[in-house]
């Protein structure tokens, strides 16, 4: 080992061992009493003038690796404004000032302070001059706060971790920050700030400074994000329609010093962007998507302790422009605002996007597409609390130029060319204010009031021209019935529109129409309440005077006068009485809780009403004439029109609460059961399937309605599908829920049907005679069937029809008997009869022998027919025809349904028999003089049935046998061999 690193060694642990009993010597002169006082003084020093009080619970003070103190449980108060704790305090004293005695701090690192600032607003009237604050007034303030800093400490570090102070202000909480980190530093004239933590009233808040010693040269950045500005605003603007209740994302604040003469000051993030030149005082700011540029020309700030008054303020915002602007902010919790202008000038077009670009606004404004004008106020005043702009006086008088809207549900732009206006606290006043839409364009004056947050009231007087273009847009918005179309433009004059919240509407105007009937209209709309004082027609065709009452729980209706079909024609494209009139004097009354207790008072008549009813069935009535005495109702007169049918009316109907009862006569024409069930809803099979619902449920009221009485029906013609009575004469009583009738006189065809029906909405009951004497039979036949000459002779009937069930379903129940009679007569071709007698003529038997149908028809002397009907069968129990040449026996059915036919018959010869004997002797023997019956089965449509040979059943041989009262022998073909058998 070398003498040189021997002494190196020594030194080292000579250091070593002097600094440890250093540091112990240090440890016990700092808990000496005098040594803490000491370093309280000294750290004292740096509070000169807070006036406060320090403390702390123990100091440990180290040599090694540097100096440095650390000060435990630290307490801090100042009376009146701040009170709190550290945790730790770590100082560490730059070397050379412990030499020369100044202690200077070079490092300090702050754990865990907790503290409160407090504020105590009380703010009385100061008498300290005004101060004017100015663009010079702010660089010498941030002159003042920079200089301490840099020039007290040259160099210094500093470090806060875990750190929470609260702001309060007369013991309330406005804003606290928790978990505090910071960093300060001033190195080589540098001075650097890093703060991070979170608040009540935000996420995260950042802060990032940087300043020049040497030339005051600097950038500082506040970066907010998460910000719940209504926790702080509305503690100053609470209850108000200013408050603010959105988040804000983030907001940065950035500072740029180009030394002390040039301060930049921005403001961006989202929603709001802003950037100041204080030296200049000009601005560019911007929310959301607006961005307009602020420039302030002149201004001037004065200040006295109690208030912040802006004097002459001029200058643009985007097109906006303002002059002679001057505002006073008092200082304090009841603080004033007062904000006066000699000129404003305002772009709508900016509003209006400014507005839109709020969340909850867009949603209102959504169906606007633009607006555009200006707004030039003349005079402009607002005072009131700061915390209640609710209550804020404003006065303001000015001119709109030029307004644009344009809204979606419009079908144009409403355009204002120039309104004069007036601004009164909650009146605002509008006078020549011309208004155009399309083709239409009024002139009006008025009053509107609002209470800062919505309208309250309007009273607008205004004249002018609603164009056709303008109505057909409003007909087909509204949806209104065609039948109300305008067929011009109208013009307006003397009218008034008076609107109060929660209270209604009343419109009064006078109207014509280009060579059209002056009309007047005064009526007045409340919630549940139309009423119309008075809608006056008058030219020289009529003049007439309607009032009407439209209540929650009753209607009331006036007319008197006369309304003629060619003053409407001037009026309406489609006029409800076309061509037509209504004259009288009457008074009807309709409570809607009891419909049916309506009661009417005068006269009243007209012609030509084309009435709402169900679409298929169209309904017009052509006359009327109608009399009230109260709840009685005399039905003088009234011709109708009912599809194709001529209906007339006369009689009377009392009103009770309990319905409807009447007594009328009614007489028509003609009558359609087509036209009666669509009427009354009893449904039709060919309906189609998407009928609309509303005229169903029209349908089904007719039913439900309280409605009872007597019908004497006398009808020329009555149809049923195919059949048709003429005439038909029966008495009808309507009970609410069916309909029960007799039918008195009625012919079908010659066939007599008297009888009663009862008819409910889904079910029918019939019972029904058919009746005939010594009737034609050729012209029954024709009648039902519209074919000429099939059967000739006389008809007698007696028979009885009943049937129960859905009326679409009635021809299956069919019920009953008949006994049916004809006399001499012939049978002709087209019947199932023919078909017999032609199949007969062509046998080897009778070949030639049976009259030809076809020229001379078939010569009988009488026929009938028995049975009964089942199920809408026809069951022939017993047919006897009694031919000239021939005699016939048969039975069998018929299928109303699908018009089958199975009949059996046998066909016995009369005069044909000697022509056997003789020509046929072995045949004869055979007979030993019986006659010859010919079995024929007949089968199918009733129209082509199919003829064949069939045997006869023991009912069909019995029915032969007590019609012939002869012997008789059966002969038919044998189809296996061709050969016939007896």
């Amino acid at each position: 080992m070398t003498r040189r690193r021997k002494v190196s060694i020594w030194l080292a642990g000579f250091l070593l061992v002097f600094l440890v009993t250093i540091n112990y010597v240090a440890t016990m002169f700092i808990d000496l009493e005098w040594t803490k006082d000491k370093i309280q003084t000294i750290i004292s020093q740096y509070f000169d003038g807070f006036n406060g009080n320090i403390e702390y619970q123990s100091i440990d003070l180290s040599i090694l690796p540097f100096p440095s103190a650390k000060i435990h449980k630290v307490s801090l108060s100042i009376p009146g404004k701040l009170q709190g704790t550290i945790k730790d305090v770590v100082i560490t004293p730059k070397i050379s000032s412990l030499v020369d005695g100044n202690f200077l701090i070079k490092k300090v690192r702050v754990k865990s302070p907790d503290f409160k600032i407090v504020t105590s607003i009380n703010h009385e009237k100061s008498r300290a001059p005004k101060e004017a604050i100015t663009s010079n007034t702010i660089k010498y303030t941030i002159t003042n706060l920079l200089s301490p800093l840099v020039a007290k400490l040259p160099k210094f570090k500093a470090t806060v971790r875990d750190g929470k102070f609260a702001f309060l202000e007369n013991g309330e909480n406005i804003v606290t920050f928790k978990n505090l980190r910071t960093k300060l530093s001033c190195i080589s004239g540098k001075f650097k700030i890093r703060i991070n933590c979170t608040s009540n009233l935000s996420k995260r808040v950042s802060v990032n400074a940087n300043f020049e010693q040497r030339d005051t040269n600097g950038d500082c950045e506040v970066r907010i994000r998460q910000i719940k500005p209504h926790s702080l605003m509305n503690r100053f603007l609470s209850n108000s329609a200013f408050s603010f209740r959105e988040k804000i994302n983030e907001l940065v604040l950035s500072f740029k010093l180009s030394g002390i003469n040039n301060l930049l000051v921005k403001l961006g993030g989202s929603p709001l962007h802003l950037m100041v030149d204080i030296n200049k005082f000009n601005a560019l700011a911007g929310f959301h998507n607006v961005t307009y540029p602020l420039q302030i020309n002149e201004w001037e700030i004065l200040s006295d302790g109690s208030k912040i008054e802006a004097m002459n303020f001029s200058g643009t915002f985007g097109s906006t422009s303002f002059n002679g602007l001057n505002a006073t902010i008092g200082l304090g919790k009841d603080s004033q605002v007062n904000i006066q202008s000699d000129s404003i000038f305002v772009s709508f077009s900016e509003i209006y996007q400014w507005i839109s670009s709020f969340d909850k606004m867009r949603k209102t404004v959504k169906d606007i597409k633009s607006v555009n004008g200006n707004l030039e106020l003349t005079s402009f005043n607002l005072n009131g609390l700061l915390a209640k702009p609710d209550e804020w006086h404003a006065e303001a008088t000015g001119v709109v130029k030029e307004l644009a809207i344009d809204a979606g549900a419009l079908p144009g732009p409403v355009v204002v060319n120039e309104g004069h206006f007036a601004l009164v606290d909650n009146k605002f006043t509008l006078t020549d204010t011309q208004v155009n839409l399309i083709d239409s364009s009024f002139t009006m004056k008025g009053t509107i009031g609002h209470n800062k947050k919505e309208l309250t009231k309007a009273d607008i007087a205004f004249h002018g021209k609603i164009g056709h273009d303008s109505m057909l847009w409003a007909y087909n918005f509204f949806k209104l019935p065609s039948r109300f179309m305008a067929k011009s433009h109208f013009y307006l004059s003397q009218s008034n529109i008076i609107w109060k919240k929660d209270s209604g509407v009343s419109f009064i105007s006078n109207i014509t129409a280009p060579n059209g009937p002056e009309l007047s209209v005064d009526m007045v709309f409340n919630p549940g309440n139309l009423k119309i004082n008075n809608l006056r027609f008058k030219d020289e065709a009529s003049q007439a005077s309607i009032k009407i009452s439209l209540k929650e729980k009753d209607i009331n209706f006036d007319f008197a006068g006369s309304l003629a079909q060619s003053t409407l024609n001037k009026i309406f494209l489609d006029p409800i009485i076309s061509p037509g009139w209504i004259n009288g004097d009457f008074q009807a009354h309709v409570p809607l809780d009891h419909p049916t207790f309506f009661t009417m008072q005068g006269k009243v008549e007209g012609k030509d009403f084309s009435v709402p009813w169900i679409k298929r069935v169209p309904l017009t009535i052509n006359s009327f004439s109608f009399s009230g005495e109260e709840q009685r109702i005399n039905v003088d007169s009234i011709i109708l029109t009912w599809g194709d049918a001529n209906i007339s009316l006369d009689g009377y109907c009392n009103t009770s609460t309990d319905g409807i009862t009447f007594n009328t006569d009614m007489f028509a024409d003609r009558l359609d059961w087509k036209i009666i069930s669509e009427t009354l809803g009893f449904g039709n099979k060919k309906e189609k399937a998407n009928e609309k619902k509303n005229e169903s449920n029209k349908e089904k009221l007719l039913w439900t309605f309280p409605v009872k009485g007597e019908l004497r029906l006398r009808s020329d013609c009555f149809t049923y599908e195919q059949f048709t009575s003429n005439p038909f004469h029966a008495n009808l009583l309507l009970n609410n829920d069916h309909i029960m009738g007799t039918v008195i006189d009625s012919n079908l065809c010659g066939l007599f049907f008297p009888g009663e029906f009862l008819v409910t909405p889904k079910h029918i009951y019939l019972d029904f005679q058919l009746l005939s004497s010594y009737q034609e039979l050729n012209g029954m036949i024709t009648c039902m069937e519209d074919e000429e000459g099939l059967m000739t002779g006389t008809i007698d009937t007696n028979a009885q029809i009943i049937a129960q069930g859905e009326i679409k379903d009635i021809e299956k129940s069919l019920q009953g008997n008949f006994n049916i009679t004809a006399k001499d007569g012939r049978i002709y071709k087209g019947t199932p009869l023919a078909k017999l007698l032609a199949f007969l003529n062509l046998t080897e038997i009778f070949i030639g022998k049976i009259p030809d149908i076809t020229k001379k028809g078939f010569a009988y002397r009488s026929m009938s027919a028995n049975g009964s009907v089942h199920n809408s069968k026809i069951m022939l129990d017993e047919i006897i025809i009694d031919g000239s040449s021939l005699g016939i026996t048969g039975n069998g059915n018929i299928n109303l349904l699908d018009n089958k036919i199975d009949l059996n018959f046998l066909a016995s010869p009369l005069k044909t028999v000697d022509f056997f004997i003789k020509k046929m002797p072995i045949i004869g023997k055979i007979m030993n003089g019986r006659l010859v019956a010919v079995p024929v089965r007949l089968k199918g449509d009733i129209r082509h049935p199919k003829v064949s040979y069939n045997f006869p059943t023991n009912r069909l041989l019995d029915i032969t046998k007590k019609a012939i009262r002869a012997p008789f022998q059966i002969i038919r073909k044998d189809h296996r061999n061709g050969k016939r058998k007896k």
